[in-house]
């Protein structure tokens, strides 16, 4: 969801570091059982929205000038520019894929199109996102 809590128990270090990882080994099982049935089943990932991992771990939140940039709802996100949380998200649609699901449905894939303010705030500068970084994103 978008305050980046998982409902999976996941081995990604910074879903651990950051305590968002589910704790109930039990929900895995369950999932991994209900995904080998003859029902369609999808998984819904909030990517880049994730209030709670940016708060733990300023070098994958997307910054501005101020901080960590915050939505419309007041929400931190991660920094679809920066490789560590490219793959964190990759490493939970891993996990996900593990668990048997047919599908995974991507929620929030890229930069925010909504702020309290303009999202010229999010402070495009080389020291933040030199030339090109935000390009064909």
């Amino acid at each position: 969801g978008r305050e980046g809590q998982l409902n999976w128990v996941s081995q990604q270090p910074l879903a651990v570091a950051a305590g968002v990882s589910g704790q109930d080994q039990s929900v895995n099982d369950a999932l991994t059982a209900w995904n080998q049935g003859e029902v369609y089943t999808v998984a819904r990932l909030c990517c880049f929205r994730d209030n709670t991992l940016p708060y733990q771990n300023n070098a994958v939140a997307l910054r501005a000038s101020y901080g960590n940039w915050r939505d419309e709802l007041g929400l931190r996100w991660l920094d679809p520019a920066k490789a560590e949380g490219q793959a964190y998200v990759a490493g939970l649609c891993g996990e996900l894929a593990a668990l048997g699901f047919d599908e995974i449905v991507l929620d929030h894939f890229g930069y925010p199109t909504q702020a309290n303010g303009t999202l010229g705030n999010l402070g495009q500068s080389e020291d933040n996102y030199p030339a090109g970084a935000l390009d064909g994103l």
